[in-house]
């Protein structure tokens, strides 16, 4: 554990109490992690199952220099694309429904 957190690297996307983040996983002590589900880099996609979208078009558009920063990159782009399709969910249900649901996020 670095405890800075400055370079991204060590980026995780986070589930837990229905709220998706992205967490610097060395800044969090692992007794802290009771009940959450953490998606990292390679559980998103891998050599082996495929990649993600995201990973997919890092590597083909060349968006990565050394490599050392990527996967904090890739798991922070996931976690706005889970957030933005919770949004899109609300607002189709306000759509549908015609009604306002507070989205607190």
């Amino acid at each position: 554990m670095c405890h800075a957190g400055d370079c991204g690297a060590c980026v995780v996307s986070v589930t837990f109490k229905d709220k998706t983040i992205a967490v610097n996983s060395c800044l969090v002590l692992v007794l802290t992690c009771d009940s959450w589900n953490i998606v990292t880099t390679e559980g998103l996609g891998n050599k082996r199952n495929g990649y993600h979208a995201i990973q997919a078009t890092l590597a083909k558009k060349n968006g990565s220099q050394c490599g050392y920063c990527s996967p904090g990159m890739v798991m922070n782009m996931y976690r706005y694309e889970l957030l933005k399709l919770l949004i899109n969910f609300y607002i189709k249900e306000i759509l549908y429904f015609g009604h306002i649901t507070f989205l607190t996020l």
